[in-house]
């Protein structure tokens, strides 16, 4: 049936309510709520609502992370200290061109760098204190008094 303007009304509420009862529906895995898989993605299993989005994304990452553990770290066998060599020079640079970017961030999270600076020192300190300092080399004090080494005044022993 179509209304007077010839768009039909009915006939594609009805289809349209069809359609919905049609599609599968399951529940999330988080929140354990019924939702409507999409059906463009037929294997989904989380729900719309943003906390459960949120927990997909974690649980994904903490999963990417297992699988590649050494992605993120500082490889020697692998990339050599020459390349790590070069990663500290490109961030030392780029720190010296962007100080503005490193004091806005310190800015907005100045509790947790404060807590940062405190733990790093703490730490900087104590490695300090129990690595012994290394004596400098003084020349030996021989039996004459002198120092073992022969001046050009001095007559040779």
């Amino acid at each position: 049936m179509r209304s007077p303007s010839g768009v039909r009304t009915w006939s594609f509420r009805i289809s349209l309510l069809w359609v919905a009862e049609m599609a599968e529906q399951r529940n999330c895995i988080y929140c354990h709520e019924p939702f409507t898989v999409n059906k463009y993605s037929p294997r989904q299993k989380v729900c719309s609502r943003p906390a459960c989005q949120h927990e997909r994304q974690i649980e994904s990452m903490r999963q990417w992370r297992q699988r590649n553990p050494n992605y993120f770290k500082y490889d020697l066998a692998a990339k050599g200290q020459e390349w790590i060599n070069t990663q500290r020079e490109r961030s030392r640079l780029w720190r010296e061109r962007h100080p503005e970017k490193i004091k806005a961030y310190r800015q907005s999270h100045m509790d947790k760098y404060r807590q940062y600076m405190r733990e790093y020192m703490r730490r900087y300190r104590q490695r300090k204190k129990e690595t012994p300092a290394a004596p400098s080399p003084s020349p030996q004090p021989t039996s004459s008094g002198g120092t073992g080494e022969s001046s050009p005044l001095s007559p040779p022993q």
